[in-house]
């Protein structure tokens, strides 16, 4: 599966496209990524492919190994503690971006989450989980862009890969839950209403908490 090449630089283009065939299994743990190959199907030169292998590498998404270069990482089960702090993390950055939107900031960015929102809803008629679970992280990327600050966007970037990656997923009792919250959360800023969508992004913290762990004893992967 490839992506649209629509971001900003060619590097981050790049490291979207990759990034979703990773996390969406088109390229397995220890896959070895070729710079020239990977150009050529996405249509670029060398050079933002090759910055993109190290923007994923901050992200822990690839590594590169002696006499094979760079190769998908491995996914592992994150610590209780490790999964607890990356979500509190995003919870406390997501929460400069709520308000930013909620006062009006960013118009472009919440047109972008209601487009989200509608596209999850049609992927959960249809029944297309593995879209539906793209969409909720790409939820969230995109709140991201709501902060406004192009460092904090990077950095949550990191740890939604984190959340996806190496974080087991949840049940689809618990997407179903994320969607609503989602939605309410776009309905909350929308109205100016600010304090609503801080309770309402809580609430979401603490059922993603308690819902990693659930998935973690059932043994399922990452969303």
């Amino acid at each position: 599966m490839s992506a649209k090449i629509l971001f900003s630089t060619k590097a981050a283009a790049v490291q979207d496209a990759l990034r979703s065939e990773i996390l969406e299994g088109a390229l397995p743990p220890g896959a070895s990524l070729l710079q020239e190959e990977i150009a050529a199907r996405l249509g670029v030169s060398a050079t933002p492919v090759r910055e993109a292998f190290g923007l994923l590498e901050a992200e822990g998404l690839v590594e590169r190994r002696p006499h094979k270069g760079v190769v998908v990482a491995v996914a592992r089960q994150l610590e209780p503690l490790e999964a607890d702090v990356i979500y509190r993390m995003r919870h406390v950055m997501e929460q400069v971006a709520l308000r930013r939107l909620a006062a009006g900031e960013e118009p472009e960015v919440l047109a972008d989450l209601k487009e989200v929102i509608s596209a999850a809803e049609a992927a959960r008629r249809a029944s297309d989980f593995v879209e539906y679970r793209h969409l909720m992280s790409k939820f969230h990327r995109v709140l991201a862009r709501g902060s406004g600050s192009a460092v904090l966007t990077g950095f949550m970037h990191q740890l939604i890969s984190h959340s996806q990656f190496f974080v087991t997923s949840l049940t689809n009792d618990g997407l179903r839950s994320a969607h609503r919250n989602h939605r309410d959360l776009v309905n909350a800023v929308a109205a100016g209403d600010a304090r609503a969508a801080l309770e309402i992004a809580q609430r979401h913290l603490q059922e993603n908490l308690r819902g990693v762990g659930t998935a973690g004893r059932r043994g399922q992967r990452g969303t």
